[in-house]
């Protein structure tokens, strides 16, 4: 899958779940080449952007029906983990950078942008994070 066909997906999901949202994914994936990672309500990956292994390494694949946390390990912090599991909690936005792990190990600083998604009748049906690698920077 390329970036275009990510867009097309966002935008299948989007329909499907039947999201009240203003996202611009083209720029998102385009120009500001984040990785898109969106969960259900339940924090499982259900949809991981194709440039998510320029990342981590990891594969969409491999990391679909899984938590997020996966990412994480002993540097990342305990206080940001809380804050954004907090904001999950209270189904608000979020910003926060946090120390994740690529799958060979080697550790980068994530800049996550998390945003509840609602449906038009106003139930939460998914989360969407929008993660740039700021050690690439």
């Amino acid at each position: 899958m390329d970036l275009a066909e990510d867009r097309a997906a966002l935008l299948k999901l989007a329909e499907l779940k039947n999201w009240k949202h203003s996202f611009d994914f083209e720029n998102a994936l385009f120009r500001l080449n984040n990785t898109i990672i969106v969960t259900d309500p339940s924090i499982l990956i259900v949809f991981a952007s194709s440039n998510m292994p320029a990342m981590n390494g990891y594969q969409p694949s491999e990391v679909i029906g899984k938590k997020p946390s996966m990412f994480q390990g002993a540097a990342s912090s305990a206080e940001t983990k809380i804050q954004i599991r907090e904001a999950i909690h209270k189904q608000i936005p979020f910003e926060a950078t946090i120390a994740n792990y690529r799958k060979n190990k080697e550790v980068y600083d994530c800049l996550i942008k998390g945003f509840p998604v609602f449906d038009k009748s106003k139930n939460l049906v998914n989360f969407i994070a929008f993660e740039s690698d700021l050690s690439a920077n």
